[in-house]
């Protein structure tokens, strides 16, 4: 496992930047917290799915998060994936997921709306201390948890979409529109006191630097109406169905059967990964970032930071430690992170480190190549 920061080259391989989470440089907060959950969470579902690939290793360049994948390589290894992705076929894993994520889902729901109800800036330093405590905690088992079930959605629907396109030759767009309408976890504004739920949510990213909805008013007092005023996501029965049709009677007679299930599937599993987020993720975040933005507060009092938002470039520990008396770090070193920060905001970042297109052929043939082996002992099962 590597999860490192660095200035350079991130070392041998094809590293691949995660724009779409973070687009702009991650604070050095939400780094020393978040990845570690990622790396544990990731490596567990992967494992109970079967998956052939092992983990990612992680380097923050400027700022900006970079992964590289990283495949099993002992053969021994490989053998157990492949039972345990044969297995995971055979049980169907994800509708136990989905199952017992209902239960998880209402038990994180209750400790963050007790949580919620409590105003971080009203608290005393030891109680507030206590809350980015439980906070956490919460965090790192939602992150996880979301991380561990990710798989889940990702399996079925894409072996659903996977053969679909092979079977009719149709773009994966058109095997996706059969699933419109099956994700699970649409919001739910039916009055102003739901909507305080939602308040606390990070909205405008996945940095503890992003916004709530409670710091964008003119959102707030417009969600109710907006979203009564939203029609839902779900085509109309009839034109779904003609669309299914459609596609099934592309499919060679052999393979129907195959696949009814593997649609049914795919619409059972479809949509999990970003329902869990909003609870797993985006909740804890947006209270953690509230309590800290209090903590800010009495740091400044005492002169140990020179304004609210340095407090995201301390990490955990740091942190914990200036709550406690530290004078570490102190306020001109978090001001120089800071003006580092904001320096990296305005750079090019590569897509891509040490990214060959030579290196980018080889990892695609080993993809291909594993991937066989799955095939074959799935044929021959």
């Amino acid at each position: 496992m590597s999860i490192t920061i660095q200035d350079g080259s991130p070392g041998p391989g094809f590293w691949q930047r995660d724009n779409s989470h973070f687009p702009l440089p991650m604070s050095t907060h939400l780094w020393e917290l978040f990845l570690p959950a990622y790396d544990k969470g990731t490596r567990r579902g992967l494992a109970r799915y079967g998956s052939l690939i092992d983990h990612f290793d992680f380097v923050r360049g400027n700022g900006c998060l970079y992964l590289k994948t990283c495949f099993v390589e002992d053969a021994k290894e490989r053998e157990a994936r492949i039972r345990a992705s044969e297995a995971a076929i055979n049980t169907k894993l994800w509708r136990k997921d989905r199952a017992d994520w209902q239960t998880i889902r209402e038990q994180l729901r209750g400790r963050l709306s007790r949580l919620s109800e409590i105003d971080p800036a009203t608290l005393k330093l030891d109680k507030l201390q206590a809350q980015i405590a439980s906070l956490r905690k919460i965090f790192l088992e939602g992150t996880f948890r979301h991380f561990v079930q990710q798989p889940s959605s990702m399996f079925p629907v894409g072996d659903f979409v996977r053969n679909a396109c092979a079977w009719t030759d149709c773009a994966p767009s058109d095997a996706l529109t059969l699933l419109r309408g099956s994700h699970a976890g649409a919001a739910n504004f039916e009055s102003f006191d739901h909507v305080d739920e939602y308040a606390d949510r990070i909205i405008t990213g996945f940095d503890i630097i992003d916004l709530t909805l409670r710091e964008l008013p003119q959102l707030y007092s417009g969600t109710l109406a907006a979203w009564n005023g939203t029609r839902s996501n779900k085509p109309p029965a009839g034109e779904l169905d003609e669309s299914e049709a459609k596609l099934r009677n592309s499919v060679p007679a052999q393979w129907r059967n195959r696949f009814d299930e593997a649609l049914m599937e795919a619409r059972a599993a479809y949509g999990l990964h970003d329902e869990d987020v909003r609870i797993t993720y985006l909740w804890p975040l947006g209270l953690l970032r509230r309590s800290l933005l209090a903590a800010a507060g009495h740091l400044i009092d005492k002169g140990r930071i020179a304004q609210s938002d340095h407090i995201f470039q301390t990490t955990p520990f740091e942190l914990d430690a200036m709550l406690a008396g530290s004078p570490e770090p102190d306020a001109e070193t978090l001001a120089e992170r800071m003006q580092q920060f904001t320096a990296w905001k305005d750079e090019d970042h590569p897509e891509l480190k040490d990214g060959s297109a030579a290196w980018v052929r080889q990892m695609r043939s080993e993809s291909e190549k594993r991937f066989e082996e799955i095939e074959q002992h799935r044929d021959s099962s």
